[in-house]
């Protein structure tokens, strides 16, 4: 392997990085910004229960930048 073709693989690897902590970061801080209350009814979501956080679901649209949060029961409806 000559010195050119390692510069290259490592500002190569150097550029996936940076792209992979790019999104990390705006992943976080769309997940910082979740929703209190669920989307469609309203009902309230306490994120120190664990049941809470083990039955809701989140929904996020990366491209409006958007976090939707569901409860159990509007999923269910939902589904159905």
């Amino acid at each position: 392997m000559s010195i050119g073709s390692r510069s290259i693989k490592r500002k190569l690897d150097l550029r996936i990085r940076k792209e992979a902590q790019k999104s990390l970061r705006k992943q976080e801080q769309l997940l910082t910004a979740l929703p209190a209350s669920c989307l469609k009814c309203g009902c309230e979501f306490n994120k120190n229960e664990q049941s809470n956080l083990d039955s809701w679901t989140v929904s996020v649209q990366y491209e409006q930048n958007e976090v939707e949060l569901i409860c159990p029961t509007c999923n269910e409806a939902n589904a159905a």
